[in-house]
């Protein structure tokens, strides 16, 4: 190995801090290196093992610890590159976009870069046209493949609530990081296995793929069956429409289809509320957040209080892995429609209470 800073994490990965002879180990357990990382120390009818290599003679005692022989080197992921970790781990699909864009020349420079890396089964749980035309096509494949790389080494533990990310496709559209206790999440995917460091920069593992946002939040609401809503929104005053036209912000709307709105909302009630524009604000203001709000970054079974724009606490609750209730009214009944500016969820009803 001729990168001396990599033979010295390799060194480091094969020492612990602590003395520990054979005869303690029972089971499984985990030791931190002096490298950071942790090595698997276990044992079995076969033997006693660290990470895979079994460790074939023992117990050599020194002036200042314990040294054991083991029949193959140890492994850390740090001086694997991005690219060696990502065939290591097997991880095909996403080695087939960096492929097809054209970005893997990049993923094999010294530069470092932090990879948002999606799993198989989440390739796999895009829809088949999806796949085939991201897959298939060098253009999309380039933009999907470019939104899942940044520049630098970004670590979970230096991230900030709120933050963006840009990557390396440009400005436009930035990669939205969200903290809720310790879930983090970009975008609409959670990090499942964070801080993956290699030679050449980061890998954090995530449960969807990312797809760029092409559209805005009016331009979903208008491609949608939203009508009565946008009609009230563009009534308000100040003016809401208006304020979701700010491309510089990240919003979170719950919107109410037509057909939600036709089935529960009273007789003679929207025109009440174009008559009192006061009340007409005050319960349309409630349906937009002025922060990024996703499905993935909520805990099953907990519910968050969140200000909408006029200042009013509105609770979302997490109840299974699919369901959301807002404000304890309404049931999101379609989450995560991603757009440049924010996220939309479709509701069953108005917010009014």
């Amino acid at each position: 190995m001729e990168d001396p800073s990599s033979l010295k994490v390799l060194l480091q990965y094969h020492i612990v801090d602590t003395a520990w002879c054979s005869r303690i180990i029972a089971g499984t357990t985990e030791l931190k290196t002096l490298e950071g990382s942790k090595l698997q120390i276990s044992c079995n009818e076969t033997g006693q093992y660290v990470n895979e290599a079994r460790i074939v003679d023992k117990d050599f005692t020194t002036r200042n610890g314990f040294l054991h022989h083991i029949d193959s080197v140890l492994i850390p992921n740090r001086v694997r590159s991005l690219v060696e970790y990502l065939e290591i781990r097997g991880l095909t699909y996403f080695l087939k976009l960096a492929e097809i864009s054209g970005i893997l020349s990049l993923l094999q420079r010294q530069s470092a870069y932090t990879l948002f890396v999606p799993l198989d089964e989440a390739f796999e749980a895009l829809s088949n046209e999806t796949l085939s035309d991201v897959m298939s096509q060098p253009t999309l494949a380039r933009a999907v493949a470019s939104f899942h790389v940044t520049s630098g080494r970004q670590l979970t533990s230096n991230v900030i609530d709120g933050q963006k990310l840009i990557p390396i496709q440009g400005q436009d559209p930035a990669l939205r990081l969200r903290i809720h206790k310790k879930r983090v999440t970009v975008e609409t995917s959670l990090i499942t296995e964070p801080d993956l460091q290699l030679r050449n920069g980061v890998i954090q593992i995530i449960d969807k793929v990312l797809l760029p946002p092409t559209a805005s939040i009016l331009d979903r609401l208008q491609e949608g069956n939203f009508s009565i809503f946008m009609g009230l929104l563009n009534r308000t005053d100040p003016n809401l429409m208006k304020l979701l036209e700010d491309s510089t912000k990240s919003f979170t709307v719950f919107a109410p289809s037509d057909e939600a709105l036709n089935a529960t909302m009273p007789p003679g009630m929207q025109e009440r509320l174009l008559l009192d524009p006061e009340m007409l604000y005050k319960i349309m203001a409630r349906h937009i957040l002025p922060s990024f709000v996703v499905r993935n970054s909520l805990e099953l079974h907990l519910t968050y209080s969140y200000k909408a724009i006029n200042e009013e606490l509105i609770t979302v609750t997490r109840d299974n892995s699919d369901s959301l209730t807002i404000a304890r009214l309404a049931e999101v009944t379609s989450a995560d429609m991603l757009t440049k500016n924010g996220v939309v969820h479709e509701i069953s009803r108005l917010l009014q209470f």
